[in-house]
Protein backbone atom coordinates (compact mmCIF):
# COMPACT_ATOMS: atom_id res chain seq x y z
CA UNK A 1 0.00 0.00 0.00
CA UNK A 2 1.24 3.49 -0.77
CA UNK A 3 0.22 6.99 0.12
CA UNK A 4 0.18 9.75 -2.44
CA UNK A 5 3.30 11.40 -1.05
CA UNK A 6 5.24 8.13 -1.30
CA UNK A 7 4.95 7.92 -5.08
CA UNK A 8 7.94 8.62 -7.29
CA UNK A 9 7.61 11.57 -9.67
CA UNK A 10 6.76 10.25 -13.13
CA UNK A 11 9.42 10.49 -15.83
CA UNK A 12 9.34 13.63 -17.93
CA UNK A 13 8.37 11.53 -20.92
CA UNK A 14 5.04 10.71 -19.31
CA UNK A 15 4.02 14.32 -19.55
CA UNK A 16 4.78 14.32 -23.26
CA UNK A 17 2.73 11.19 -23.74
CA UNK A 18 -0.24 12.09 -21.58
CA UNK A 19 -3.54 12.72 -23.24
CA UNK A 20 -4.37 16.38 -23.35
CA UNK A 21 -8.02 17.13 -23.83
CA UNK A 22 -8.54 20.86 -24.04
CA UNK A 23 -11.35 23.04 -25.14
CA UNK A 24 -10.48 24.98 -28.29
CA UNK A 25 -13.72 26.57 -29.33
CA UNK A 26 -15.39 23.51 -27.87
CA UNK A 27 -13.30 21.03 -29.86
CA UNK A 28 -11.36 18.28 -28.12
CA UNK A 29 -7.84 17.73 -29.41
CA UNK A 30 -5.12 15.21 -28.59
CA UNK A 31 -1.55 15.99 -27.76
CA UNK A 32 0.66 15.88 -30.85
CA UNK A 33 2.81 13.46 -28.88
CA UNK A 34 -0.02 10.96 -29.06
CA UNK A 35 1.23 9.98 -32.47
CA UNK A 36 0.56 7.00 -34.66
CA UNK A 37 -2.21 6.29 -37.12
CA UNK A 38 -5.21 8.58 -36.57
CA UNK A 39 -7.69 7.22 -34.08
CA UNK A 40 -5.37 4.38 -33.14
CA UNK A 41 -5.71 2.45 -36.40
CA UNK A 42 -3.37 -0.22 -37.72
CA UNK A 43 -2.38 0.77 -41.22
CA UNK A 44 -2.69 -2.12 -43.71
CA UNK A 45 0.51 -3.92 -44.66
CA UNK A 46 -0.17 -5.67 -47.95
CA UNK A 47 -3.17 -7.91 -48.46
CA UNK A 48 -4.77 -9.21 -45.23
CA UNK A 49 -3.85 -12.79 -44.41
CA UNK A 50 -5.97 -15.54 -42.96
CA UNK A 51 -4.82 -17.29 -39.83
CA UNK A 52 -2.87 -16.55 -36.70
CA UNK A 53 -3.69 -16.12 -33.03
CA UNK A 54 -3.43 -13.13 -30.75
CA UNK A 55 -3.59 -12.56 -27.01
CA UNK A 56 -5.33 -9.57 -25.47
CA UNK A 57 -4.96 -8.46 -21.84
CA UNK A 58 -7.74 -7.13 -19.59
CA UNK A 59 -7.59 -6.01 -15.98
CA UNK A 60 -10.41 -8.00 -14.44
CA UNK A 61 -12.93 -10.79 -14.70
CA UNK A 62 -15.61 -10.05 -17.32
CA UNK A 63 -19.12 -9.64 -15.94
CA UNK A 64 -20.80 -11.86 -18.51
CA UNK A 65 -20.92 -13.05 -22.10
CA UNK A 66 -24.53 -11.88 -22.10
CA UNK A 67 -24.78 -8.49 -23.89
CA UNK A 68 -27.44 -7.49 -21.37
CA UNK A 69 -24.66 -7.21 -18.78
CA UNK A 70 -21.81 -5.96 -20.95
CA UNK A 71 -21.44 -2.49 -19.53
CA UNK A 72 -17.83 -2.23 -18.47
CA UNK A 73 -14.48 -1.88 -20.22
CA UNK A 74 -13.59 -5.57 -19.88
CA UNK A 75 -16.58 -7.68 -20.89
CA UNK A 76 -17.07 -6.11 -24.31
CA UNK A 77 -13.92 -7.44 -25.94
CA UNK A 78 -15.46 -10.90 -26.12
CA UNK A 79 -19.14 -9.91 -26.16
CA UNK A 80 -18.76 -7.53 -29.12
CA UNK A 81 -16.87 -10.22 -31.01
CA UNK A 82 -19.62 -12.82 -30.53
CA UNK A 83 -22.90 -10.87 -30.67
CA UNK A 84 -23.78 -7.84 -32.78
CA UNK A 85 -26.14 -4.85 -32.74
CA UNK A 86 -28.76 -3.84 -35.27
CA UNK A 87 -26.81 -0.71 -36.24
CA UNK A 88 -23.21 0.33 -35.69
CA UNK A 89 -21.30 3.53 -35.10
CA UNK A 90 -19.18 4.57 -38.08
CA UNK A 91 -17.17 7.47 -39.49
CA UNK A 92 -15.43 8.11 -36.18
CA UNK A 93 -18.69 7.79 -34.23
CA UNK A 94 -20.36 10.65 -36.09
CA UNK A 95 -22.90 8.47 -37.94
CA UNK A 96 -24.91 5.29 -37.65
CA UNK A 97 -24.49 2.63 -40.33
CA UNK A 98 -26.40 -0.57 -41.18
CA UNK A 99 -25.47 -3.82 -39.51
CA UNK A 100 -27.96 -6.60 -38.69
CA UNK A 101 -30.59 -4.08 -39.72
CA UNK A 102 -30.08 -3.01 -43.34
CA UNK A 103 -31.99 0.23 -42.84
CA UNK A 104 -34.38 2.05 -40.52
CA UNK A 105 -36.93 4.83 -40.75
CA UNK A 106 -38.35 7.08 -38.05
CA UNK A 107 -41.91 8.40 -38.15
CA UNK A 108 -42.54 12.13 -38.20
CA UNK A 109 -43.69 12.14 -34.60
CA UNK A 110 -40.57 10.23 -33.49
CA UNK A 111 -42.61 7.42 -31.97
CA UNK A 112 -42.09 4.62 -34.49
CA UNK A 113 -38.85 3.06 -35.71
CA UNK A 114 -39.22 0.66 -38.62
CA UNK A 115 -36.18 -1.59 -39.20
CA UNK A 116 -35.53 -3.81 -42.19
CA UNK A 117 -33.71 -6.89 -40.91
CA UNK A 118 -30.91 -8.49 -42.92
CA UNK A 119 -31.56 -11.93 -44.39
CA UNK A 120 -29.04 -14.75 -44.66
CA UNK A 121 -27.39 -14.15 -41.31
CA UNK A 122 -26.40 -17.27 -39.37
CA UNK A 123 -25.96 -17.84 -35.68
CA UNK A 124 -22.87 -19.77 -34.62
CA UNK A 125 -24.88 -22.98 -34.29
CA UNK A 126 -25.80 -22.77 -37.97
CA UNK A 127 -29.41 -21.65 -37.45
CA UNK A 128 -30.66 -18.58 -39.30
CA UNK A 129 -31.35 -15.31 -37.50
CA UNK A 130 -34.99 -14.26 -37.81
CA UNK A 131 -37.12 -11.30 -36.83
CA UNK A 132 -38.36 -13.40 -33.91
CA UNK A 133 -34.81 -13.37 -32.51
CA UNK A 134 -34.67 -9.59 -32.91
CA UNK A 135 -37.99 -9.04 -31.15
CA UNK A 136 -37.01 -11.47 -28.39
CA UNK A 137 -33.65 -9.75 -27.89
CA UNK A 138 -35.06 -6.23 -27.58
CA UNK A 139 -37.91 -7.29 -25.29
CA UNK A 140 -35.50 -9.26 -23.12
CA UNK A 141 -33.27 -6.20 -22.55
CA UNK A 142 -36.19 -3.99 -21.55
CA UNK A 143 -37.72 -6.56 -19.21
CA UNK A 144 -37.24 -5.13 -15.69
CA UNK A 145 -37.05 -8.65 -14.25
CA UNK A 146 -33.76 -9.18 -16.07
CA UNK A 147 -32.31 -5.96 -14.57
CA UNK A 148 -30.09 -5.51 -17.60
CA UNK A 149 -27.32 -2.95 -17.18
CA UNK A 150 -28.36 -1.39 -20.50
CA UNK A 151 -32.11 -1.68 -20.00
CA UNK A 152 -32.38 2.06 -19.38
CA UNK A 153 -31.54 2.67 -23.03
CA UNK A 154 -34.87 1.13 -24.05
CA UNK A 155 -36.90 2.59 -21.19
CA UNK A 156 -39.18 4.53 -23.54
CA UNK A 157 -39.91 1.53 -25.77
CA UNK A 158 -43.58 0.56 -25.44
CA UNK A 159 -43.75 -2.28 -27.93
CA UNK A 160 -41.64 -4.36 -30.32
CA UNK A 161 -43.30 -6.38 -33.06
CA UNK A 162 -42.46 -8.09 -36.35
CA UNK A 163 -45.27 -7.52 -38.88
CA UNK A 164 -43.49 -9.68 -41.46
CA UNK A 165 -40.36 -11.78 -41.93
CA UNK A 166 -38.22 -8.76 -42.86
CA UNK A 167 -39.48 -6.00 -40.58
CA UNK A 168 -39.31 -5.09 -36.92
CA UNK A 169 -41.30 -2.13 -35.63
CA UNK A 170 -40.28 -0.44 -32.38
CA UNK A 171 -42.95 1.80 -30.87
CA UNK A 172 -42.09 4.36 -28.22
CA UNK A 173 -44.24 5.74 -25.42
CA UNK A 174 -42.69 9.16 -26.07
CA UNK A 175 -39.97 10.48 -28.39
CA UNK A 176 -36.45 9.57 -27.37
CA UNK A 177 -33.48 11.53 -28.76
CA UNK A 178 -31.07 8.71 -27.89
CA UNK A 179 -33.03 5.67 -29.06
CA UNK A 180 -31.26 5.44 -32.43
CA UNK A 181 -27.90 5.32 -30.64
CA UNK A 182 -29.18 2.50 -28.44
CA UNK A 183 -29.66 0.45 -31.60
CA UNK A 184 -25.87 0.40 -31.97
CA UNK A 185 -25.12 -0.61 -28.37
CA UNK A 186 -25.40 -3.94 -26.54
CA UNK A 187 -29.01 -2.96 -25.80
CA UNK A 188 -29.70 -4.00 -29.41
CA UNK A 189 -27.44 -7.03 -29.70
CA UNK A 190 -29.31 -9.94 -31.22
CA UNK A 191 -29.14 -13.25 -29.37
CA UNK A 192 -30.62 -16.61 -30.32
CA UNK A 193 -34.02 -17.00 -28.69
CA UNK A 194 -33.69 -20.79 -28.85
CA UNK A 195 -30.24 -20.80 -27.24
CA UNK A 196 -31.15 -18.37 -24.45
CA UNK A 197 -34.34 -20.20 -23.56
CA UNK A 198 -32.57 -23.57 -23.61
CA UNK A 199 -29.84 -22.40 -21.22
CA UNK A 200 -31.81 -20.17 -18.88
CA UNK A 201 -29.73 -18.64 -16.09
CA UNK A 202 -26.57 -20.28 -17.44
CA UNK A 203 -26.62 -18.11 -20.56
CA UNK A 204 -23.63 -15.78 -20.58
CA UNK A 205 -21.84 -17.60 -17.78
CA UNK A 206 -18.51 -19.43 -18.16
CA UNK A 207 -20.00 -22.91 -18.47
CA UNK A 208 -22.23 -21.95 -21.42
CA UNK A 209 -20.99 -18.69 -22.85
CA UNK A 210 -23.02 -17.30 -25.70
CA UNK A 211 -23.77 -17.66 -29.37
CA UNK A 212 -24.45 -14.81 -31.75
CA UNK A 213 -23.93 -13.72 -35.33
CA UNK A 214 -20.56 -12.05 -34.83
CA UNK A 215 -17.23 -12.64 -36.57
CA UNK A 216 -15.98 -14.85 -33.73
CA UNK A 217 -17.65 -17.64 -31.78
CA UNK A 218 -17.33 -18.51 -28.13
CA UNK A 219 -14.86 -21.31 -27.31
CA UNK A 220 -14.28 -21.20 -23.56
CA UNK A 221 -14.13 -19.07 -20.45
CA UNK A 222 -11.94 -20.22 -17.59
CA UNK A 223 -12.87 -17.93 -14.74
CA UNK A 224 -9.95 -15.96 -13.38
CA UNK A 225 -7.70 -16.91 -16.27
CA UNK A 226 -8.98 -16.28 -19.79
CA UNK A 227 -11.71 -16.22 -22.41
CA UNK A 228 -11.23 -17.58 -25.92
CA UNK A 229 -13.10 -16.98 -29.17
CA UNK A 230 -12.46 -18.43 -32.64
CA UNK A 231 -13.20 -17.29 -36.18
CA UNK A 232 -16.73 -17.94 -37.44
CA UNK A 233 -16.28 -19.04 -41.04
CA UNK A 234 -19.93 -18.48 -41.96
CA UNK A 235 -19.89 -14.84 -40.86
CA UNK A 236 -22.29 -12.81 -43.00
CA UNK A 237 -20.06 -9.75 -43.68
CA UNK A 238 -16.80 -11.30 -44.89
CA UNK A 239 -17.13 -9.36 -48.16
CA UNK A 240 -16.19 -6.18 -46.26
CA UNK A 241 -13.13 -7.48 -44.44
CA UNK A 242 -12.47 -10.19 -41.88
CA UNK A 243 -12.54 -12.11 -39.73
CA UNK A 244 -9.00 -13.21 -40.49
CA UNK A 245 -7.61 -14.42 -37.15
CA UNK A 246 -7.99 -18.08 -36.19
CA UNK A 247 -8.62 -17.24 -32.55
CA UNK A 248 -8.26 -14.66 -29.80
CA UNK A 249 -7.34 -15.32 -26.17
CA UNK A 250 -8.37 -12.65 -23.66
CA UNK A 251 -6.12 -12.98 -20.61
CA UNK A 252 -7.34 -11.76 -17.24
CA UNK A 253 -4.34 -9.98 -15.67
CA UNK A 254 -5.26 -7.77 -12.69
CA UNK A 255 -1.66 -6.71 -12.02
CA UNK A 256 -0.78 -3.69 -14.22
CA UNK A 257 2.93 -4.45 -14.45
CA UNK A 258 2.16 -7.98 -15.60
CA UNK A 259 0.16 -6.61 -18.53
CA UNK A 260 3.03 -4.34 -19.54
CA UNK A 261 5.58 -7.13 -19.10
CA UNK A 262 3.48 -9.21 -21.50
CA UNK A 263 3.80 -6.49 -24.12
CA UNK A 264 7.56 -6.48 -23.64
CA UNK A 265 7.92 -10.24 -24.07
CA UNK A 266 5.45 -10.46 -26.94
CA UNK A 267 3.09 -12.69 -24.96
CA UNK A 268 0.47 -9.92 -25.09
CA UNK A 269 -0.41 -8.42 -28.47
CA UNK A 270 -3.17 -5.92 -27.72
CA UNK A 271 -4.27 -3.76 -24.78
CA UNK A 272 -6.95 -1.08 -24.93
CA UNK A 273 -7.51 1.19 -21.93
CA UNK A 274 -5.94 -1.21 -19.40
CA UNK A 275 -2.50 0.41 -19.63
CA UNK A 276 -1.47 2.10 -16.37
CA UNK A 277 -0.62 5.74 -16.97
CA UNK A 278 2.63 5.44 -15.03
CA UNK A 279 3.73 2.85 -17.58
CA UNK A 280 3.16 4.93 -20.75
CA UNK A 281 6.86 5.74 -21.08
CA UNK A 282 7.79 2.09 -20.66
CA UNK A 283 5.30 0.97 -23.30
CA UNK A 284 6.37 3.72 -25.70
CA UNK A 285 9.94 2.43 -25.49
CA UNK A 286 9.04 -1.14 -26.50
CA UNK A 287 10.39 -1.59 -30.03
CA UNK A 288 7.76 -4.05 -31.22
CA UNK A 289 4.74 -2.12 -29.87
CA UNK A 290 2.84 0.91 -31.16
CA UNK A 291 1.29 3.14 -28.49
CA UNK A 292 -1.43 5.52 -29.68
CA UNK A 293 -4.17 7.53 -28.00
CA UNK A 294 -7.77 8.33 -28.82
CA UNK A 295 -9.94 11.09 -27.38
CA UNK A 296 -12.58 9.82 -24.99
CA UNK A 297 -15.96 10.59 -23.47
CA UNK A 298 -14.57 9.10 -20.26
CA UNK A 299 -14.06 10.32 -16.73
CA UNK A 300 -12.72 8.95 -13.44
CA UNK A 301 -14.48 9.96 -10.26
CA UNK A 302 -15.32 9.34 -6.62
CA UNK A 303 -19.01 9.10 -5.81
CA UNK A 304 -20.91 9.41 -2.55
CA UNK A 305 -23.95 7.30 -1.76
CA UNK A 306 -26.33 10.21 -1.29
CA UNK A 307 -29.02 8.00 0.26
CA UNK A 308 -26.79 7.22 3.26
CA UNK A 309 -25.96 9.59 6.08
CA UNK A 310 -23.91 11.71 6.27
CA UNK A 311 -23.59 11.83 2.47
CA UNK A 312 -27.22 12.86 2.16
CA UNK A 313 -26.03 16.28 3.37
CA UNK A 314 -24.98 18.53 0.48
CA UNK A 315 -22.55 20.51 2.66
CA UNK A 316 -20.71 17.30 3.53
CA UNK A 317 -20.35 16.46 -0.16
CA UNK A 318 -19.20 19.95 -1.04
CA UNK A 319 -16.74 19.94 1.86
CA UNK A 320 -15.14 16.70 0.78
CA UNK A 321 -14.87 18.04 -2.78
CA UNK A 322 -12.95 21.02 -1.44
CA UNK A 323 -10.80 18.84 0.82
CA UNK A 324 -9.56 16.59 -2.01
CA UNK A 325 -6.67 17.77 -4.19
CA UNK A 326 -7.90 16.56 -7.56
CA UNK A 327 -5.19 18.40 -9.47
CA UNK A 328 -2.37 16.64 -7.60
CA UNK A 329 -3.86 13.21 -8.25
CA UNK A 330 -4.61 14.00 -11.89
CA UNK A 331 -1.11 15.27 -12.59
CA UNK A 332 0.49 12.36 -10.76
CA UNK A 333 -1.17 9.82 -13.02
CA UNK A 334 -1.72 11.74 -16.26
CA UNK A 335 1.07 14.31 -16.35
CA UNK A 336 1.43 18.01 -15.62
CA UNK A 337 -0.58 19.02 -18.69
CA UNK A 338 -3.54 16.75 -18.00
CA UNK A 339 -6.84 18.49 -18.72
CA UNK A 340 -8.40 20.21 -15.70
CA UNK A 341 -11.73 18.92 -14.44
CA UNK A 342 -14.88 20.66 -13.36
CA UNK A 343 -17.75 19.27 -11.29
CA UNK A 344 -19.23 17.46 -14.28
CA UNK A 345 -18.82 14.19 -16.15
CA UNK A 346 -19.40 16.02 -19.44
CA UNK A 347 -15.86 16.65 -20.62
CA UNK A 348 -15.20 18.92 -23.63
CA UNK A 349 -14.99 15.97 -26.02
CA UNK A 350 -18.73 15.52 -25.50
CA UNK A 351 -19.66 18.99 -26.69
CA UNK A 352 -20.89 17.47 -29.93
CA UNK A 353 -23.45 20.22 -30.55
CA UNK A 354 -23.96 23.86 -29.48
CA UNK A 355 -20.34 24.10 -28.42
CA UNK A 356 -20.31 27.85 -27.54
CA UNK A 357 -23.12 27.31 -25.03
CA UNK A 358 -21.31 24.37 -23.46
CA UNK A 359 -18.11 26.42 -23.24
CA UNK A 360 -19.90 29.30 -21.52
CA UNK A 361 -21.49 26.89 -19.07
CA UNK A 362 -18.12 25.23 -18.40
CA UNK A 363 -16.61 28.60 -17.53
CA UNK A 364 -19.25 29.06 -14.83
CA UNK A 365 -19.08 25.57 -13.31
CA UNK A 366 -17.39 25.06 -9.93
CA UNK A 367 -14.11 23.15 -9.96
CA UNK A 368 -14.01 22.72 -6.16
CA UNK A 369 -10.29 23.44 -6.15
CA UNK A 370 -8.67 22.33 -2.93
CA UNK A 371 -9.42 24.67 -0.03
CA UNK A 372 -9.19 23.15 3.43
CA UNK A 373 -10.55 26.25 5.18
CA UNK A 374 -13.72 26.12 3.09
CA UNK A 375 -13.93 22.36 3.64
CA UNK A 376 -13.72 22.76 7.42
CA UNK A 377 -16.30 25.55 7.43
CA UNK A 378 -18.80 23.50 5.42
CA UNK A 379 -18.27 20.47 7.66
CA UNK A 380 -18.93 22.60 10.73
CA UNK A 381 -22.08 24.00 9.12
CA UNK A 382 -23.28 20.50 8.23
CA UNK A 383 -23.47 19.47 11.88
CA UNK A 384 -22.81 15.83 10.99
CA UNK A 385 -19.04 15.75 10.47
CA UNK A 386 -18.58 13.21 13.28
CA UNK A 387 -20.56 10.67 11.27
CA UNK A 388 -17.80 10.53 8.65
CA UNK A 389 -15.44 8.60 10.91
CA UNK A 390 -15.40 4.92 10.03
CA UNK A 391 -17.05 5.30 6.62
CA UNK A 392 -15.58 3.19 3.82
CA UNK A 393 -14.33 3.94 0.33
CA UNK A 394 -14.57 0.99 -2.09
CA UNK A 395 -12.09 0.69 -4.95
CA UNK A 396 -10.20 -1.81 -7.06
CA UNK A 397 -6.42 -1.88 -7.41
CA UNK A 398 -5.88 -3.03 -10.99
CA UNK A 399 -5.99 0.55 -12.32
CA UNK A 400 -3.32 2.70 -10.62
CA UNK A 401 -5.25 5.95 -11.03
CA UNK A 402 -8.34 4.43 -9.37
CA UNK A 403 -6.28 2.99 -6.52
CA UNK A 404 -4.27 6.20 -6.21
CA UNK A 405 -7.35 8.40 -6.06
CA UNK A 406 -8.82 6.27 -3.28
CA UNK A 407 -5.66 6.32 -1.22
CA UNK A 408 -5.19 10.05 -1.76
CA UNK A 409 -8.78 10.60 -0.63
CA UNK A 410 -8.15 8.66 2.57
CA UNK A 411 -5.01 10.76 3.13
CA UNK A 412 -6.94 14.01 2.51
CA UNK A 413 -9.61 13.04 5.00
CA UNK A 414 -6.91 12.31 7.55
CA UNK A 415 -5.84 15.95 7.30
CA UNK A 416 -9.33 16.87 8.46
CA UNK A 417 -9.14 14.43 11.36
CA UNK A 418 -11.51 12.00 9.64
CA UNK A 419 -10.78 8.29 9.39
CA UNK A 420 -12.04 6.77 6.16
CA UNK A 421 -11.44 3.05 5.82
CA UNK A 422 -10.23 1.33 2.66
CA UNK A 423 -12.55 -1.30 1.20
CA UNK A 424 -10.58 -3.12 -1.47
CA UNK A 425 -12.69 -5.01 -4.02
CA UNK A 426 -12.01 -6.78 -7.28
CA UNK A 427 -12.79 -5.15 -10.60
CA UNK A 428 -15.83 -7.40 -11.00
CA UNK A 429 -17.06 -6.58 -7.47
CA UNK A 430 -16.67 -2.88 -8.23
CA UNK A 431 -18.85 -3.25 -11.33
CA UNK A 432 -21.44 -5.11 -9.24
CA UNK A 433 -21.50 -2.25 -6.73
CA UNK A 434 -21.85 0.31 -9.50
CA UNK A 435 -24.87 -1.47 -11.01
CA UNK A 436 -26.33 -3.18 -7.96
CA UNK A 437 -28.89 -2.05 -5.41
CA UNK A 438 -26.79 1.04 -4.56
CA UNK A 439 -27.26 0.45 -0.84
CA UNK A 440 -24.13 -1.42 0.26
CA UNK A 441 -21.34 1.12 0.07
CA UNK A 442 -20.54 4.59 1.40
CA UNK A 443 -18.11 5.93 -1.20
CA UNK A 444 -17.13 4.34 -4.49
CA UNK A 445 -14.24 5.04 -6.86
CA UNK A 446 -15.21 4.30 -10.43
CA UNK A 447 -15.24 5.54 -14.01
CA UNK A 448 -17.70 6.18 -16.80
CA UNK A 449 -17.59 6.69 -20.55
CA UNK A 450 -20.61 7.97 -22.43
CA UNK A 451 -22.43 5.35 -24.45
CA UNK A 452 -23.19 7.83 -27.21
CA UNK A 453 -21.64 10.93 -28.82
CA UNK A 454 -24.01 13.07 -26.76
CA UNK A 455 -23.70 14.86 -23.37
CA UNK A 456 -26.83 13.10 -22.16
CA UNK A 457 -24.86 9.85 -22.28
CA UNK A 458 -22.96 10.94 -19.18
CA UNK A 459 -25.76 12.79 -17.40
CA UNK A 460 -28.88 10.67 -17.72
CA UNK A 461 -27.55 7.22 -16.71
CA UNK A 462 -25.54 8.57 -13.79
CA UNK A 463 -27.90 11.18 -12.32
CA UNK A 464 -31.50 10.42 -13.31
CA UNK A 465 -33.26 8.81 -10.36
CA UNK A 466 -34.82 6.20 -12.67
CA UNK A 467 -31.37 4.61 -12.73
CA UNK A 468 -31.01 4.07 -8.98
CA UNK A 469 -32.62 0.64 -9.43
CA UNK A 470 -30.64 -2.59 -9.73
CA UNK A 471 -29.06 -2.61 -13.16
CA UNK A 472 -29.05 1.18 -13.27
CA UNK A 473 -25.87 3.23 -13.32
CA UNK A 474 -26.79 5.95 -10.81
CA UNK A 475 -24.21 4.83 -8.27
CA UNK A 476 -24.55 8.10 -6.32
CA UNK A 477 -28.20 7.14 -5.72
CA UNK A 478 -28.65 10.81 -6.58
CA UNK A 479 -32.16 12.24 -6.77
CA UNK A 480 -33.19 15.75 -7.66
CA UNK A 481 -36.72 16.27 -8.99
CA UNK A 482 -35.71 19.23 -11.15
CA UNK A 483 -32.79 17.32 -12.65
CA UNK A 484 -35.12 14.40 -13.39
CA UNK A 485 -37.54 16.75 -15.12
CA UNK A 486 -34.81 18.37 -17.23
CA UNK A 487 -33.19 15.09 -18.24
CA UNK A 488 -36.53 13.53 -19.12
CA UNK A 489 -37.70 16.53 -21.15
CA UNK A 490 -34.51 16.93 -23.18
CA UNK A 491 -34.69 13.28 -24.10
CA UNK A 492 -37.99 13.85 -25.91
CA UNK A 493 -36.68 16.71 -28.08
CA UNK A 494 -35.00 16.79 -31.47
CA UNK A 495 -34.08 20.49 -31.31
CA UNK A 496 -30.44 20.35 -30.24
CA UNK A 497 -30.31 23.97 -29.11
CA UNK A 498 -33.18 23.37 -26.71
CA UNK A 499 -31.68 20.06 -25.60
CA UNK A 500 -28.35 21.79 -24.87
CA UNK A 501 -30.14 24.43 -22.77
CA UNK A 502 -31.86 21.79 -20.62
CA UNK A 503 -28.78 19.59 -20.28
CA UNK A 504 -26.66 22.56 -19.24
CA UNK A 505 -29.22 23.54 -16.61
CA UNK A 506 -29.24 19.97 -15.25
CA UNK A 507 -25.43 19.91 -15.24
CA UNK A 508 -25.36 23.11 -13.15
CA UNK A 509 -27.73 21.70 -10.54
CA UNK A 510 -25.76 18.45 -10.31
CA UNK A 511 -22.50 20.37 -9.89
CA UNK A 512 -23.98 22.37 -7.01
CA UNK A 513 -25.26 19.20 -5.35
CA UNK A 514 -21.77 17.66 -5.66
CA UNK A 515 -22.67 13.93 -5.67
CA UNK A 516 -19.30 13.13 -7.26
CA UNK A 517 -15.69 14.29 -7.24
CA UNK A 518 -14.39 14.24 -10.82
CA UNK A 519 -10.67 13.48 -10.82
CA UNK A 520 -9.65 13.13 -14.48
CA UNK A 521 -10.75 13.00 -18.13
CA UNK A 522 -8.20 10.55 -19.55
CA UNK A 523 -7.97 9.59 -23.20
CA UNK A 524 -7.90 5.97 -24.42
CA UNK A 525 -4.41 4.42 -24.65
CA UNK A 526 -3.96 1.58 -27.13
CA UNK A 527 -0.88 -0.66 -27.30
CA UNK A 528 -0.60 -3.10 -30.20
CA UNK A 529 2.17 -5.43 -31.31
CA UNK A 530 3.60 -4.27 -34.64
CA UNK A 531 2.99 -7.68 -36.15
CA UNK A 532 -0.72 -6.79 -36.35
CA UNK A 533 -2.62 -4.60 -38.79
CA UNK A 534 -6.22 -3.79 -39.67
CA UNK A 535 -7.32 -2.50 -36.26
CA UNK A 536 -9.18 0.75 -35.71
CA UNK A 537 -10.21 2.36 -32.42
CA UNK A 538 -12.52 5.33 -31.87
CA UNK A 539 -13.95 7.04 -28.79
CA UNK A 540 -16.78 4.48 -28.65
CA UNK A 541 -14.52 1.46 -29.08
CA UNK A 542 -16.43 -0.42 -26.37
CA UNK A 543 -19.41 -0.91 -28.71
CA UNK A 544 -17.27 -2.11 -31.61
CA UNK A 545 -16.10 -5.51 -32.80
CA UNK A 546 -12.46 -4.54 -32.42
CA UNK A 547 -10.91 -7.65 -33.94
CA UNK A 548 -13.06 -8.25 -37.02
CA UNK A 549 -10.50 -6.84 -39.47
CA UNK A 550 -7.32 -7.49 -37.50
CA UNK A 551 -4.73 -9.72 -39.14
CA UNK A 552 -1.14 -10.82 -38.67
CA UNK A 553 1.18 -9.15 -41.19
Amino acid sequence: MFLLNDRRRLPALLTALAIIVVACGGTAVSSPAASGAPGGSGAPSGAPKMGGSITVAVEGEPASMDPAFDYDFVSGLAVDSVTEPLLKFCENDTKLCPNLAESYQVSGDGLTYTLKIRHGVKFHDGSMMTVDDVVFSLNRIRDPKLASYVGWMLANVADVKAPDASTVVVTLSKPDALLEYALAATSAHVVSKKFVEANGDKFGKPEVGSIGTGPFKFVEWKSGDHQKVARFDDYWDKANGGPYLDDITIKILPEPTTRVAGLQTGEIDFIINNIPSDQYATVKAINNVDLTFTNSYYGEWITFNTKKAPFDNVKVRQALNYAFDKKAVRELFYGAEAAPTKATLVNPSLWTFNQPEWQAAWDQLPAYDVNLDTAKRLLDESGVAAQLNGTEIAYYESTPSIKGAAEAFIDSMGKLGIEVKARKVTYQENVALQFGEHNNYDILVASWGSDFPDPSGNLRPNFASENIVAGGANSSAYENAKVDELLAKQNTLVDKAERAKLLIEAQKLIAEDAPVIVTAYPGWPLAVNKRLAGYSVSSLWYWASLFKDVYVK
